[in-house]
């Protein structure tokens, strides 16, 4: 007897790796294949349901990655989109099958590592990686190669459950590996779990940024010009990032540090240029933290502010303004505050000026983040930063203004702070004006 709910099973790999010549043999179906260099599949496509071991199995075809003519984010967008449908619909997936060449030397990391943060560390013994094209290479070359994948690139498959298993481009074959798919639980892969407002935003998407390892802890350091952010950055990075000494701004664009070591994690620091610099109008010195953003996925933010200075003055408070703007308040717990060269000695009373600087800061503080005092010790400036650690990475609002709704950097929430600063509470305070005019007209009316 078949079942009437159907079992759906996503086929993913990279371009010429034998996903459509698979699902051909196992469903039965006739998508068009490709023997030249040009990928062939350039959508989701799913098969018509065949019955197989009672049950109706659909199984979706994926372009692959690597394609001749679509991006490695172009890809991810219509496989999540897909996938983002069949959350709405509480459809769940049967497996995934990750098809890989046997004929080719050696596994993309950087592909696998995508189809990894796709399904999710809790899937992977849902999954199973699929070698191909055995018919291409000698035996004794293929079962080498097979034995080289298995303790390499693939073992975080075997070693959760999962399972490598050889297509010999039967029928037979393809079905008996999706009849192992079949007597899993349905499961829900990582990437529909993070889909709720925009694809960009997990960690398969930033995965496809090739020049940033998943294992690096990006960390963005901002502030105002003299703040201190280039010592905080060298006391913390051991780097030798110049400083300037007199009114002159030293950082002209964004700088990171060369990956260090911090309690295992490979890290970077990111030097930025401080707002009101010597020689770049503010919203210049926003421009190449925007461009950076839109390339990067990072850990957290540090804001540097000089405890040194007695009075917040307006300017210091609209750089901070600007600063949240940027990171967004549901992000706000991705930050530090950074109160440099601090030392609880300040003539005047210091205890009261650290007071009213929290008071400042107290947003980033109530949203889940740290304000923490720097002596500049070596172990004070790293101990700001482990905080950071213990989160996810994090989508900043101007990456999700400029990736994702398309805005020019003017018109992000930060650009306008800058470029209108009070603009909205001139708004407000000119809607209160209007509700005061308006409640003495009424008065007048009513006692006339």
């Amino acid at each position: 007897m078949t079942s009437d709910r159907v079992k759906f099973i996503l086929v993913v790999g990279t371009t010429g790796s034998g996903k459509t010549t698979f699902i051909n043999r196992a469903s039965g179906s006739q998508f068009p294949g490709n023997h030249t260099l040009d990928s062939c599949t350039n959508c989701v496509k799913p098969t018509d349901p065949f019955e197989l071991y009672g049950h109706r199995v659909v199984l979706v075809d994926t372009p692959g990655f690597d394609h001749s003519r679509l991006s490695d984010d172009e890809i991810l967008r219509l496989i999540g989109e897909y996938l983002a449908e069949f959350h709405r619909k509480e459809i769940k997936l049967s497996g995934v099958l990750y098809l890989q060449s046997i004929s080719i030397p050696r596994v993309d990391r950087h592909y696998f590592g995508i189809f990894q943060k796709l399904c999710g560390q809790a899937n992977l013994d849902r999954t199973q990686v699929v070698t191909t094209c055995w018919n291409d290479v000698e035996s004794r070359i293929g079962s080498a190669r097979e034995k080289e994948f298995e303790n390499g690139v693939f073992k975080p498959v075997l070693a959760a459950g999962g399972r490598i298993v050889r297509h010999d481009q039967t029928e037979s074959s393809a079905r008996a590996i999706l009849r192992h798919a079949l007597q899993k639980d349905d499961i829900l892969l990582e990437i529909q779990c993070k889909l709720a407002e925009d694809l960009h935003a997990t960690d398969a998407s930033f995965q496809t940024i090739k020049d940033v390892r998943m294992t690096d802890k990006i960390v963005l350091v901002m502030g105002a010009t003299g703040s201190g952010k280039t010592t905080f950055i060298n006391d913390a990075s051991g780097s030798h990032f110049p400083i300037s000494d007199t009114l002159d701004s030293c950082t002209d664009g964004v700088i990171p540090t060369a990956p260090f070591d911090l309690d295992g994690h490979r890290v970077v620091l990111v030097d930025t240029p401080g707002f009101g610099h010597s020689r770049l109008r503010d919203i210049e010195v926003l421009q190449p933290i925007a461009e950076y953003l839109t390339e990067h996925q990072i850990s957290g933010v540090v804001y540097i502010h000089p405890s040194t200075e007695y009075r917040i003055e307006s300017t210091a408070k609209h750089y901070f303004t600007v600063f949240s703007e940027l990171c967004g308040t549901t992000t706000l717990d991705h930050c530090s505050v950074v109160m440099s060269r601090w030392n609880g000695k300040h003539s005047g009373g210091g205890s009261q000026l650290e007071t009213r600087l929290r008071a400042v800061f107290e947003p980033v503080e109530k949203a889940g983040g740290w304000i923490v005092d720097d002596d500049h010790t070596f172990s004070q400036t790293r101990e700001s930063l482990r905080a950071i650690f213990d989160k996810k990475p994090v989508f900043l609002q101007i990456q999700r203004e400029v990736l994702v709704e398309n805005k020019q950097l003017s018109h992000t929430a930060a650009g306008m702070a800058l470029l209108h600063p009070g603009k909205e509470e001139k708004s407000r305070s000119r809607w209160h004006a209007f509700l005061r005019r308006l409640r003495k007209s009424i008065l007048k009316a009513t006692f006339v």
